[in-house]
C-alpha cells in the first residue's frame, strides 16, 4: 500500500472509531422508559409544583405512555401549562389533553 491509500485507510479507521464512540455515549445516557405506575407518580408530584390545584382536581390517565388530562381547571393558561409539563417528563409519548374550564363543553 503506498502512502496515500494508508492515509485514507486511517482516516476511515478513525472515522468508524469516533461514530461508533458517538453511539455508545448516546446509549450510556439514555434511560429506561419508566413503567405507566411510575409516570402516574411523578407526574401527580410535578403537576402540582407551585401551583395551587385542589386534590382531585385534574384526572390522569396513563396507558403506554401516553398521557390524558381531564379535568376543570380555571383558566386555558392552566391547563396548558398542566399540558407542558406532562409532556416534559421522561417517559411521556404523548399528552391528550381534555382539561376544560368549568361550565364548558370537553374539547
Amino acid at each position: 500500500m503506498d502512502v496515500r491509500t494508508r492515509s485514507i485507510a486511517a482516516l476511515a479507521v478513525g472515522a468508524s472509531a469516533a461514530l461508533a464512540a458517538v453511539f455508545v455515549a448516546r446509549r450510556l445516557r439514555e434511560r429506561p422508559r419508566p413503567s405507566d405506575v411510575e409516570l402516574l407518580e411523578t407526574l401527580r408530584k410535578q403537576l402540582r409544583i407551585g401551583l395551587d390545584l385542589p386534590p382531585d382536581t385534574i384526572e390522569l390517565t396513563i396507558a403506554g405512555g401516553v398521557v390524558e388530562l381531564s379535568g376543570e381547571v380555571d383558566t386555558p393558561e392552566l391547563g396548558d401549562e398542566l399540558a407542558r409539563r406532562a409532556a416534559a417528563i421522561h417517559g411521556v409519548v404523548r399528552v391528550d389533553n381534555h382539561l376544560h374550564l368549568p361550565e364548558a363543553p370537553v374539547r
